[in-house]
């Protein structure tokens, strides 16, 4: 493994923790990237649970969870754990198919597109 594709997967996996610290310029690739939508449902999933819904120590009003949520700039609603899920499940189908269609054309041409009934 050569240093562009350590640095292109630390980039890959670290980019959905350092939401609030990136610029406007790269904030595409933080949308774009699926570990966003995987980190964003395990940790909404996580502190969402009964565990962490104790009182926070300096301000007793907040839960835990919801006081880590908030602080690492993540949504604290949980209806984003289906959003993410779909969202994943979307990335497949979609990647799914535009692989078979890049395989399609790479291995015969556009007349491979072409589907016979």
């Amino acid at each position: 493994m050569n240093a562009e594709s350590r640095v292109g997967v630390s980039c890959e996996v670290f980019m959905p923790m350092l939401a609030g610290n990136i610029g406007p310029w790269l904030i595409w690739a933080y949308w774009i990237n699926p570990l966003t939508y995987a980190y964003k449902a395990v940790t909404i999933s996580e502190f969402s649970a009964p565990r962490w819904q104790k009182p926070t120590p300096g301000n007793p009003s907040v839960p835990l969870g919801t006081a880590i949520l908030q602080a690492n700039d993540l949504d604290t609603r949980s209806w984003w754990i289906g959003a993410a899920i779909g969202i994943l499940i979307g990335y497949v189908i979609v990647g799914n198919i535009v692989l078979n269609i890049a395989l399609r054309v790479l291995n015969g041409g556009w007349h491979s597109l072409i589907i016979c009934a």
